[in-house]
This record gives C-alpha cells, sequence and structure tokens, in this order.
C-alpha cells in the first residue's frame, strides 16, 4: 500500500519508520546481544496487557508494522564494521583481499 502524500516525513522516512530504524540501530551496536527480535516476538509484545510490555507501544507498534526498518538498522554497525575491515585490507595488503575474495566467490589462485 502507497504512504498517504500528506504523511510528514523527515529525509524519506515516516515517523514509525524513523521508531523501527532507530530502536533496531539501537539494538545493532549492543554487541553482546547478536539476535534480533523476531517478528513474532514484536508481534506477541504488542498482545501483552499493559503492565508486562518492556517497550513503548509506540516501539512495539512500529516493529511490528516496519520490521524491515528494524532489521536494516539492526544490521547496520555489522555491515559499517565489515565494511571498515575491507577497506582496511584493502590498503593494507591487496594480494591478501583479493585472495580472500577469490576464495569466498570460489576462484582458485
Amino acid at each position: 500500500m502507497l504512504e498517504d502524500p500528506t504523511t510528514p516525513v523527515f529525509l524519506g522516512l515516516t515517523d514509525i519508520e524513523w521508531h523501527a530504524f532507530g530502536y533496531g540501530l539501537k539494538e545493532g551496536f549492543k554487541f553482546w546481544k547478536r539476535k534480533p527480535l523476531a517478528w513474532d516476538e514484536a508481534n506477541t509484545m504488542a498482545m501483552l496487557p499493559d503492565t508486562k510490555k518492556p517497550l513503548s507501544p509506540e516501539i512495539i507498534d512500529a516493529v511490528v508494522k516496519k520490521y524491515h526498518y528494524y532489521i536494516i538498522g539492526f544490521d547496520l554497525p555489522e555491515d559499517f564494521a565489515l565494511l571498515g575491515c575491507v577497506i582496511w585490507l584493502g590498503a593494507t595488503n591487496m594480494p591478501a583481499l583479493m585472495k580472500v575474495g577469490f576464495s569466498f566467490f570460489g576462484f582458485s589462485g
């Protein structure tokens, strides 16, 4: 379903998308907890009574409705760390990076 054109956005995302992305980003920086919140868990939290909810209703609703933004935010710190390692290895030892790349894609060299 397309978004209503009158919906306010910031940098192309609505407030509910920012809530889901921001919560995922916050959880993604917790390197000791590398298990994302499953969609079923978020959906279950949405159905709990108000006294037992670990998160605010807005965050739970955002994660349930825009789960893909949560996952993107959760994976972003890990993706940047991987990109940083590839850039560092490319700048310091390009033959090793090429060897790792070739072996990853199945080429022998």
